[in-house]
């Protein structure tokens, strides 16, 4: 059922032809009020007008008395307008038999004008509230008013006319009327089928091209020769129609209205007419036309200050919701509210945290970007568009977008953005007061604020207490990609009146969805991109992982349907095509623009780029063009725009590190500029790779015997568990966990990838599992958070391992590990277990047979490092030495070694031959079994002492010959010391989610402090030492 004007209102009732009643034969159109559309001069100040009717049953004729009446009960009822009759002479005519009035009221505040406006239009529209509050309050109540048609508020002049309302920013064509449907009441029913049908229809008869209408049906009821009467009027407000349909309608429509309005498009007989007096031409929009904000030194503050919320809002939840993330110090920033569309924030496509900022003196809405979980992605990628309807107006849309927005209990999309952030905004801004909203945000992010910022604009302007979205609604973006179609570009540009857009010109995601401009270049961004990507997929080491990503990125995105050597650009390039389809050419960027490669035409067809205050005549307008860079302190070249990104990324290491940050691969640095404006890290990866409260990470090695005998290795199916006290406490581990390894951790820092199998000679295979409290898939749960028992100091966990194979398993070590956070700033404290100093000394590594567990007592140990030297002998004849040699090496006091190693065997089949270079590698594994070979003890653990600022080993060498001519001639200045190690801090080298994970490995490289030539070591049997001071390279 639906209510109109009080009424209950049934569904699917025949409709019956009703005989008109209607005195009046004629259509007028008032042209007073036409606006003067055109004059191009400066468009001057307008106010919020309503025009409207009423029928007056207990009048036959209106006095001069009758009017002064009239006038003062609507001035008393609705404080703020000033009334007039409208139309002179015409003012009153006959209706039904009875006296119409016709009258209007304008509003003279601009603050509050739209507002009360709207406030008297719906007064209009409820009969028993406007009889009750004008008439009878007034003494009037015999008159019996009824409304005979209301329109929506437009714009006039202080006079109430058209005349001198140029159209302007904020301002469009309108047309109003009401329609009446004669007969149609309660019993024959208008429902949503029938107002679907008629707006179809009205739609048709104005133009191809659908307009935007608003339709508010409202019942006449009226007595008429003793017969009650029951029509259906419908208000109607059409824009985005061109002046000449409009025209071409009024020219139609009075002579023949019924040529317009075909009610058999509508199933059934209805008869339809436009109502004499309501028909208008008029603007509506901004009352008052302020010049648009320019981009400024105080745009560019206001600018940089908001990229810090959206840089603070990458941060992990937990502590953005509590605002005590590392980037939550913005000064004088107080946080209202904070939400995420999932309580498993990992997982969540959207998220949105509200300010009150003293310094900008505004409410800040600022919207998380893309967090690289799968939901986000595929709904990025859903950009084919959809038609929404906006203020009343139809506009093609980004469907992932928009959906996430606005489908609020749509199955699939029940976690929307609309709903939550209107009720939190409207409390924010009862509590904060402050003049303006401001709406934010970086990637997917600006996206939302800008699709937020129109909602409240328009849509939910009343709700919110706006009076004057043009000044009160601001909205600015970093690297946002397009989110409508030129009429919604049009509506941004109309009703929000401070508004950038900051865009780089490497940045591919705010060409995204593509225009169809772009799609037909082939130089343009997206498809250079597209075509580079995958180029470079099939080029250099690491092929098949190449592929692989490729692969995954396709499917995940949903483009394309596979891989195909040599076919993988031009299925990308189809795939955008698809989906941008036959709206492609209306894809836009709202502006004003900064660094922005949108061309709009001039009159004449001059193709011509805009940027905000900026216009470049052409591409080549180098003037222009260093401008806008020195605009946004953006360097010319891509190759300064990445040296000036932070140290430290999710990408500074590891296997991504070698994929993303080279030129020679995948072509992403340019792409690192969609996380860089204005001096700010506003994608903030290294916060994303955080971990949150409450986290904790298990990592497990399993070492097979490094032996040259390959059958020590299984290609069986390996399963653990471990556990932290007497086996009465039960396991830390749900159950036996698979062991599915992967890539060799100590090899990953080489990006040695040939090495895939598990568990062959030689392999230490890692992995990682986490306990997550943001994601809803992981084995473990937050029940099996590592009690106290496993922090607890000197702790022995115990690790059970099991083998399923028809071949047997040398076991070379066994390795644990238990990361948690802990601080303000989430930092990952990790403890290493391994083999315990007293267990009793093998003489063979353990072996696994099929069916067999084996448990091993782990104790908490140093983590992995490394020592690389290099010596090379010099290239002279006679250089060369068959003697022993031993090093040793010391940081200030701390020994890096027991005792001098002997380096007499080396990599190569003869050591220290002339003009060769030899390493050798030392390195301590926690875990291992057979420790007789191993150079190192506990105490031998270089961290920190030899990693210290300003540290300068002192490497010494000793060198005993044979007596036989055998000296041996150093180059010393080709003399190299490595060390390598796993930081105790590896707060950025967990991945997001559980699997194979990589350590993080830092390095440190010594060479001789001062300059040195060839060093000779004599022959004698004596040993000789040399020692030489390294500084760090």
């Amino acid at each position: 059922m639906v209510s109109l004007g009080g009424a209950m209102l049934g569904h699917g009732a025949e409709a019956a032809v009703v005989p008109s009643y209607d005195l009046d034969s004629f259509v007028s159109w008032d042209v007073d009020n036409m606006a003067d559309l055109t004059n191009t001069g400066t468009p001057q100040a307008a106010f919020q007008t309503v025009s409207f009717g009423v029928v007056l049953l207990d009048k036959t004729n209106l006095t001069a008395q009758d009017r002064t009446l009239f006038l003062a009960a609507w001035k008393k009822a609705a404080l703020g307008g000033t009334f007039r009759l409208e139309g002179g002479a015409a003012a009153t005519y006959p209706r039904h038999g009875r006296l119409a009035v016709r009258a209007q009221a304008s509003f003279l505040n601009q603050s509050s004008g739209e507002a009360d406006a709207a406030a008297l239009r719906k007064l209009l529209l409820d009969a028993s509230a406007m009889y009750d509050k004008v008439f009878v309050a007034s003494g009037l109540s015999s008159w019996y008013p009824r409304i005979e048609f209301a329109t929506s508020p437009y714009l006039a002049n202080s006079v109430g006319r058209g005349t001198g309302v140029k159209p302007g920013v904020g301002r469009e064509l309108a047309l109003h009327f009401t329609l009446k449907l004669e007969g149609l009441n309660a019993v024959l029913g208008f429902d949503d089928a029938l107002q679907t049908k008629l707006t179809k229809a009205i739609s048709a008869a104005i133009s191809s091209t659908p307009p935007s209408l608003q339709l508010t049906p409202q019942e006449e009821y009226i007595e008429v020769n003793g017969k009650l009467v029951t029509n259906t009027h419908v208000h109607v407000q059409v824009t985005r129609a061109s002046l000449a349909d409009i025209t071409r309608f009024i020219n139609t429509a009075k002579s023949n209205p019924q040529a317009f309005f075909n009610t058999s498009s509508l199933g059934q007989a209805l008869p339809a007419s436009v109502e004499p007096w309501s028909a208008k031409i008029t603007l509506v929009g901004n009352g008052f036309v302020p010049p648009e904000t320019k981009w400024s030194d105080k745009a560019r503050a206001t600018a940089a200050r908001l990229a810090l919320y959206t840089a603070a809002i990458r941060c992990k939840w937990p502590r953005v919701a509590s605002w005590t993330c590392v980037n939550c110090k913005i000064s004088q920033a107080q946080l209202l509210d904070a939400f995420a569309s999932d309580d498993k924030y990992e997982e969540a496509k959207d998220a949105f945290m509200i300010h009150y900022d003293a310094v900008l003196n505004a409410t800040v809405v600022t919207f998380r970007s893309t967090y690289g979980n799968a939901a986000g992605w595929k709904n990025a990628a859903d950009f084919t568009p959809v038609t929404r309807t906006i203020a009343g107006g139809s506009y093609r849309m980004h469907r992932g977008f928009s959906s996430s927005y606005y489908d609020c209990g749509v199955p699939g999309w029940n976690s929307c953005v609309r709903n939550p952030l209107m009720s939190r905004l409207k409390a924010a801004i009862a509590k904060t007061k402050a003049p303006s909203i401001i709406f934010t945000g970086h990637s997917r992010g600006g996206a939302m604020a800008m699709m937020a910022a129109v909602d409240a604009a328009l849509d939910k302007r009343a709700d919110l207490g706006i009076k004057n979205a043009w000044s009160q609604v601001k909205l600015y973006t970093f690297g946002q990609p397009r989110v409508g179609d030129t009429s919604y570009a049009a509506l941004v540009e109309g009703f929000i009146g401070e508004r950038f857009r900051l865009v780089s010109n490497a940045d591919v995601a705010p060409h995204m969805p593509p225009t169809q401009r772009e799609l037909d270049d082939p130089l343009s961004l997206p498809n250079v991109l597209a075509g580079t990507a995958a180029t470079a997929a099939l080029n250099g080491e690491a092929l098949l992982l190449k592929v692989a990503l490729w692969v995954v990125i396709q499917n995940q995105l949903g483009f394309g349907e596979g891989f195909g050597l040599g076919d993988s650009a031009y299925d990308f390039r189809d795939d955008m095509r698809e989906r941008a389809g036959p709206y492609a050419g209306v894809w836009r960027h709202f502006g004003p623009q900064i660094l922005s490669l949108d061309y709009f035409t001039k009159p004449g067809g001059k193709l011509t780029r805009r940027l905000g205050t900026l216009t470049c005549a052409s591409d080549g307008d180098s003037n222009c063009e260093k401008a806008q860079l020195k605009s946004l302190d953006i360097s010319t070249t891509a190759a300064k725009r990445f040296a000036g990104r932070p140290a430290v990324t999710t990408y500074t290491f590891g296997l991504m590190a070698s994929l993303l940050n080279s030129m020679q691969k995948w072509p992403l640095m340019m792409l690192l500029d969609h996380g860089y404006y204005l001096g700010v890290d506003v994608g903030n990866e290294k916060c994303v790779a955080m971990k949150p409260p409450g986290w904790a990470g298990w990592k497990l090695t399993l070492g097979t015997l490094d032996s040259s005998n390959p059958s020590d290795g299984t290609d069986g199916d390996v399963g653990v568990r471990w556990q932290c006290g007497p086996a009465n406490a039960g396991p830390t581990t749900p159950r036996y966990l698979p062991f599915n390894c992967g890539i060799d951790p100590l090899e990953g820092r080489d990006l040695n990838l040939e090495d895939l199998n598990c568990f062959e000679t030689g392999d230490k295979d890692m992995q990682a599992w986490e306990i997550h409290p943001g994601v809803r898939t992981n084995l473990f749960t937050t029940s099996y958070y590592p009690s106290a028992q496993c922090l607890a100091i000197g702790v022995r966990p115990v690790v059970d391992v099991s083998l399923s194979s028809n071949e047997d398993w040398k076991l070379g070590s066994v390795a644990l590990e238990l990361s948690t956070t802990s601080g303000l700033d989430d930092r990952i404290s990790t403890r290493w277990f391994g083999r315990c100093p007293d267990a009793p000394a093998l003489s063979a590594a353990p072996t696994l047979k099929d069916g067999q567990t084996r448990s091993f007592e782990l104790c908490e140990v140093k983590p992995w490092w490394s020592w690389k030297l290099a010596i090379r002998t010099a290239a002279q004849a006679g250089a060369g030495t068959d003697a022993d040699l031993k090093v040793s090496w010391k940081c200030g006091s701390f020994a890096a070694s027991n005792a001098p190693i002997s380096i007499t065997n080396c990599d190569d089949a003869l050591c220290f031959e002339f003009g060769t270079t030899n390493r050798f590698e030392f390195e301590n594994t926690p875990g291992e079994f057979l420790t007789a070979g191993n150079v190192f003890a506990p105490g031998n653990y270089p961290v920190p002492a030899c990693t210290a600022a300003g540290v300068k080993p002192v490497l010494s060498i000793l060198f005993k010959g044979t007596g036989y001519f055998d000296e041996w001639d150093l180059d010393a200045g080709a003399l190299e010391l490595q060390l390598s190690y796993i930081p105790p801090d590896e707060t950025f080298s967990w991945g997001e989610t559980t699997g194979t994970q990589l350590h993080r490995i830092e390095s440190r490289r010594f060479k001789p402090c001062s300059p040195a030539g060839v060093v000779t070591f004599p022959s004698s049997k004596t040993a000789y030492t040399k020692s030489f001071t390294l500084c760090a390279v």
